[in-house]
């Protein structure tokens, strides 16, 4: 209530707030650091790969449950990377996954460095927490040109362009599973995905670009403060 001059993530985030506080708010989006999030020439595995805390709200509960419509044969294995867990969600997630018949590893706290070598492994990398105000997992796969498909909610719908440098569903488990399954089987749309990517990420998403947008509302502030002494 005392701010006078108030950035947010996303224009989700936006629109939370001004319904939440009747208060306005400008979007300074965050960016990636392409130093480190880069694509790496090693061998793609048979896996996809959700980062987050293992916890409900980041959905994967759902991306199991889709994996669990594809045919066992084509069903690749789930990666969850968190830097924290709910040890009693995490033994729910395994025990679903196991009578679902879905391959699972779940690792926490692992380094960057891994993290970089599992985001370029993975053949895809699968989104779908609750209402996520923006979230840099979508941006952090695309820096490493791994293609993204993830629930249409939240911010993500801001940084993944359905068919562009990603593929958006709504939040059924069918959908998204035919999703996966097309990317797995179409070289040529995954190959288009993954050059859009990142070209988008080089064009608008990095640190740089992050900090020139985050510095012009900085300067828009101190001018506003002045002319208002």
């Amino acid at each position: 209530s005392y701010s006078k001059y108030t950035l947010v993530n996303s224009y989700f985030s936006h629109e939370s707030i001004l319904r939440s506080y009747g208060i306005n708010s400008m979007v300074s989006y965050l960016g990636v650091d392409t130093d480190l999030f880069k694509p790496l020439d090693i061998p793609r595995g048979n896996f996809v790969l959700s980062v987050g805390r293992c916890i409900p709200e980041k959905g994967f509960e759902f991306i199991i449950k889709s994996l669990g419509v594809i045919e066992e044969k084509t069903r690749p294995e789930l990666v969850i990377v968190g830097d924290l867990a709910n040890l009693q969600w995490k033994s729910y997630l395994e025990k679903l996954a196991h009578r679902l018949k879905v391959k699972l590893k779940i690792l926490i706290l692992i380094s960057d460095d891994e993290l970089v070598q599992l985001y370029n492994q993975a053949r895809l990398v699968v989104c779908a927490p609750y209402l996520e105000p923006f979230g840099l997992v979508p941006l952090e796969a695309m820096s490493c040109g791994t293609p993204v498909v993830a629930v249409k909610e939240g911010g993500v719908r801001e940084s993944v362009k359905h068919e562009y440098n990603g593929v958006l569903t709504e939040r059924d488990q069918y959908s998204f599973a035919h999703e996966i399954t097309e990317l797995f089987q179409d070289k040529r749309k995954t190959e288009k995905l993954v050059d859009n990517s990142i070209k988008q990420v080089k064009e608008f998403w990095t640190l740089k670009h992050s900090g020139k947008r985050l510095l012009n509302h900085l300067n828009r502030a101190i001018d506003s403060y002045y002319q208002k002494s």
